[in-house]
């Protein structure tokens, strides 16, 4: 080579490997296509709250697929159902449901009168396989169950129940009886009635004729049932039953608001009438007080009095008591002292008689004599003399004399005197 440069060598065109890159991207997405279509039917998928019936591709056997997670489908045929669910019928959509399937269903009452009823069924479907396979041979799908068979059932059970009420009887006191009546025959099944005619009269005396629909019982008291419940049959568990409320139609609404204004007046006037009846009682009530009060007053006065003459009268007998007690402790002391006297006078006599009979003897004697004379002495001093005599001495008599017996003689008793002191 002449120029020592090495020649260029022959590149391969880009061409080319463009055309083998996108050969090989289809053929690996062919691969990834065709392993997910392989994968499809030969794995499957069951999520939480959910189960599936298998149906065998080849062999068309039935199966229950109710656990989480991957399992081998085999190519089989499965429809997924929900184990639980609310099935809604109302006018709102925000009562839970929406569509032409969550409608208010309609009734029609004893009377004729009509209405649409929202509300709610709660319920849970069957958790034995056999039940659950027997429920997809006879609806083959979740939503044919939702349609037409808890909506189907439970619009037949509310129009049977409706039957047995008058719309008036589900506005008031019977809308508690109306909805047991409603969950019952929902469990149980339809109950079979019977309707008779009854004759009344209104408020201003009219005769009428009503319709009564009663339920047929056994003999022990029991319904009659007339259809089987689909939920019982299939067991489907009712986990709660609503019934939210109830839209009459025209004419019932302006019957509810006669009749409740009508009631309203009753009321109304029976409470002006008992308050009435209360105030008269009162008034009588508080006057029988009134005189009770006065009567009790005037018999604390008589009763005060009769004890003021009670305590006169028992201090008035204690006086007497007290003075007749002291009247016989003075009697008593009386009675005591003459007692006494008397034996101390008995006493001296005695001693007396007894120192006659024994004699004197010359000192007692002369101890008397000298007590005698000083006795006269001062008795003698005691005495007082007139200063002046007046007398003419007859008779044999001086004024001397006369004075000298009288002196005397007082002398005598005043010896005595302290002799029985």
């Amino acid at each position: 080579m002449e120029s020592g440069i090495m020649p260029n060598k022959p590149q391969r065109p880009k061409r080319n490997i463009s055309k083998k890159l996108t050969r090989g991207l289809i053929g690996l997405g062919l691969i990834a296509v065709l392993s997910l279509a392989l994968l499809n039917g030969v794995v499957g998928h069951n999520n939480a709250g959910y189960y599936k019936i298998k149906q065998g591709r080849f062999s068309g056997d039935l199966s229950v697929i109710d656990k989480a997670g991957m399992h081998m489908q085999n190519f089989g045929i499965e429809t997924e159902y929900t184990v639980s669910d609310t099935y809604y019928f109302s006018k709102s959509d925000l009562d839970g449901g929406a569509g032409k399937d969550a409608q208010a269903i309609q009734v029609r009452f004893v009377g004729g009168g009509t209405g649409e009823i929202s509300g709610s069924v709660k319920y849970k479907l069957p958790t034995a396989a056999e039940k659950r396979i027997q429920i997809h041979k006879d609806y083959r799908s979740y939503k044919a169950i939702q349609n037409d068979l808890v909506r189907q059932y439970t619009a037949q059970v509310l129009q049977n129940t409706s039957t047995i009420f008058t719309a008036e009887q589900t506005y008031s006191g019977s809308k508690g009886e109306f909805n047991m009546i409603f969950e019952k025959q929902l469990r149980e099944g339809i109950y079979k009635t019977k309707s008779r005619q009854v004759k009344t009269k209104d408020a201003d005396g009219n005769d009428l004729v009503t319709t009564i629909v009663e339920i047929q019982r056994d003999s022990d008291g029991k319904p009659i049932i007339a259809v089987e419940s689909v939920f019982k049959k299939y067991g489907i568990e009712l986990m709660q039953v609503s019934v939210k409320d109830i839209d009459y139609d025209e004419k019932i609404d302006t019957l509810i608001i006669q009749k409740q204004e009508a009631e309203q007046q009753r009321i109304l006037a029976r409470a002006n009438a008992e308050k009435a009846k209360q105030d008269a009682i009162t008034a009588i009530e508080q006057g029988k007080a009134k005189i009770a009060q006065a009567k009790a007053e005037e018999d604390v006065k008589k009763q005060r009095a009769i004890t003021q003459a009670e305590q006169q009268k028992d201090v008035a007998i204690l006086k007497a008591e007290e003075q007749k007690r002291v009247a016989e402790l003075n009697k008593e002391k009386a009675e005591l002292e003459a007692s006494a006297l008397l034996t101390k006078k008995e006493a001296e006599a005695q001693a007396n008689k007894l120192l006659v009979q024994a004699g004197l003897t010359p000192k007692e004697k002369a101890e008397i004599e000298m007590k005698t004379k000083i006795g006269v002495a001062e008795q003698l001093s005691k005495v007082a003399v007139p200063k002046i005599i007046m007398g003419n001495g007859q008779n044999g008599t001086s004024p001397m004399d006369a004075i000298s017996v009288n002196m005397l003689l007082d002398i005598i008793d005043k010896m005595d005197t302290q002799t029985e002191q």
